[in-house]
């Protein structure tokens, strides 16, 4: 095969992996455009970025600073921020809600302003933009990453348009991988503080492959200080092999991570102070929260293998059977064998080639695995070595049946090479499977579109008129957790014509716990948006058929049924609506 051909053959191979990638990230965003309890902070920070900015919370500060309430005229305004009125447990960073903001207003709305389109008379319009926005950024630090394989395997460090190397099959299989993956294409729009650090960790990871060690570790300081405290244990991996292979000497080591430490909290603290309107240092109370105190026991804990043996298998699929081939030269090895006339055992090869790159990843599982509480998205962060690791084994099955000159190609081999593609082909059919379950797994934000169709109809088919223009709607705590954002209550105001809407959402802070106590006594809700009661003896939390009538039924907590081979639901929230609430046809 000549060269040019073979690199066209490479080249075709890339698009059609970075095409997949795109494909099946996009899909995932179109067909669940709702976000979890989870991504909610950066999602409703997002909101207030977009349409309050920084500005309130800046005067806010400065105003404090001299203001007298014995003297003052009047007292400072509330701000309007979600954050402040529902905290949650820790303070997180504004700083990626800031860049997305950012790239949103100079990308999408002020050209379009030009035409005298504002795109923010669109909320959810808004919503998915800013979340494509981080789709884009991730997905394209993935195909850097490749990129970064290639010159690695090619032992170059080329970076210029005129003379970029080839592609590799390394590379290639590394984007494959991570497409025909759930959680990565799934979760790469969704605003999961640890989706911003799996960001950071990816150029981090590009540059170490660059040889660039100075600027990696400087990256996972950032991402450490920033976005996941937890990437400590990533930062102090891999230090530790910068270290032993002498790319980093310990002087430098310290001089970076105080530099950088430093240089992080002078970009993030002042914003975030001003934005929770006292001094903080987000992921240092994290840390203490969640390390020092232990708190994050709190929210349940696993044994010390279950990373090993149930989050990696989730987040790697059918693709953790290649991983080992990234350390032992197994497929030459057993090639060499089987065409060996003598059938003599061939002893295992151990191959160094990427241990510096692979042995980090697992020692960070290893190190996060002494922590009680556990979750899969934890291990972001390091899912670019642990695809690494996945592609250089398939990339040795490549290499036997495409090799650089006309060699005999042994069957085995090619059987080894089918038995990738399967692989891959497995996790892409079990990923959109699992994309489907999810699609029912946010009955909150289904519940509200439902209500405002709702009262589309009753408006516009059915000519009735509401007792007032007002739309007051109850959210209890299941119902904001699944899908209901700041952006959705604003389209709500967009698509109802005249009438007004009032949110009430329930929170597990003081000052709103008790209201989901008082369904039945509140005459000011019209409407509510709550999950069934499921045989709970507490009267009070039961809604009064005498004030309000069920409208609509959503389904969620999906699961596959096997047997029957389709997504099983179950009634998981209820719409009611104020009996009276229509007062009648319009004349």
């Amino acid at each position: 095969m000549s060269r040019n051909h073979q690199a066209t053959r490479d080249r075709i191979f890339r698009r059609l992996a970075q095409s997949l990638l795109w494909i099946v990230s996009t899909i995932c965003l179109l067909t669940c455009p709702h976000s979890k309890v989870e991504e909610s902070f950066n999602l409703q920070a997002t909101h207030d970025l977009i349409y309050h900015g920084v500005t309130p919370a800046v005067l806010m500060s400065t105003s404090s600073l001299w203001y007298n309430e014995t003297t003052a005229k009047a007292p400072l305004p509330e701000l309007p921020y979600d954050h402040l009125s529902y905290p949650g447990v820790v303070p997180r960073t504004f700083t990626g809600p800031l860049i997305l903001g950012w790239i949103f207003q100079v990308v999408f709305r002020l050209p379009l302003l030009w035409l005298s389109v504002d795109l923010l008379d669109y909320p959810l319009t808004v919503q998915f933009l800013v979340r494509f926005i981080l789709m884009a950024a991730t997905l394209l630090s993935w195909s850097q990453l490749a990129r970064a394989v290639d010159r690695r395997c090619l032992n170059t460090t080329t970076t210029t348009l005129q003379q970029q190397p080839p592609f590799s099959p390394t590379g290639t299989y590394l984007l494959l991988v991570t497409a025909c993956q759930f959680h990565m294409p799934f979760y790469a729009s969704r605003m999961l503080p640890n989706v911003f650090a799996l960001l950071v960790t990816l150029q981090a990871f590009r540059a170490w492959l660059q040889n660039q060690s100075a600027l990696a570790a400087a990256l996972l300081v950032f991402g450490t200080a920033v976005f996941r405290c937890d990437c400590l244990l990533l930062l102090f991996t891999v230090g530790l092999s910068l270290l032993i292979t002498q790319k980093l000497s310990l002087l430098q080591a310290l001089q970076i991570g105080i530099a950088t430490g430093i240089l992080s909290l002078a970009l993030t603290v002042p914003l975030d102070s001003a934005m929770w309107q006292r001094w903080v240092w987000p992921e240092g109370e994290v840390l203490y929260y969640n390390t020092i105190l232990g708190k994050s026991s709190d929210w349940g804990t696993s044994p010390w293998y279950w990373y090993a043996t149930s989050a990696l298998p989730k987040l790697l699929l059918a693709g953790v059977v290649w991983i080992s081939c990234a350390f032992l030269a197994l497929p030459e090895a057993i090639v060499a064998w089987w065409q060996s006339s003598q059938r003599q055992s061939t002893l295992l090869l151990m191959d160094t080639t990427w241990w510096e790159y692979l042995l980090p990843a697992f020692g960070f599982v290893g190190l996060y695995s002494c922590l009680g509480h556990k979750e899969v998205r934890f291990l972001f962060p390091v899912m670019p070595l642990f695809n690494l690791a996945v592609a250089v084994g398939m990339a040795r099955f490549h290499k036997l049946v495409f090799p650089p000159k006309d060699k005999r190609v042994s069957k085995l081999a090619q059987l080894g090479l089918a038995a990738c593609f399967a692989t891959l082909v497995l996790s892409l059919l079990a990923s959109m499977a699992f994309v489907a379950v999810s699609q029912q797994n946010y009955p909150g934000g289904d519940a509200l579109l439902r209500l405002e169709r709702h009262l589309q109809e009753y408006q516009q088919e059915q000519g009735l008129v509401p007792h007032e223009p007002r739309v007051r709607v109850y959210v209890d705590v299941p119902a904001a957790m699944s899908g209901i954002s700041l952006f959705g209550q604003r389209q709500a105001n967009f698509t109802t014509g005249d009438l007004e809407w009032e949110f009430t959402k329930a929170g597990y802070e003081d000052e709103h716990a008790l209201k989901e106590d008082y369904y039945e006594y509140s005459a000011s809700f019209t409407h509510i948006i709550a999950e069934p009661d499921r045989g709970n003896n507490d009267d009070k939390r039961k809604i009064s058929t005498n004030a309000f009538t069920l409208v609509d039924v959503i389904p969620g907590k999906p699961r596959m049924d096997w047997k029957r081979g389709r997504i099983a639901t179950e009634d998981a929230m209820y719409i009611w609506e104020r009996i009276g609430y229509w007062q009648g046809i319009r004349g």
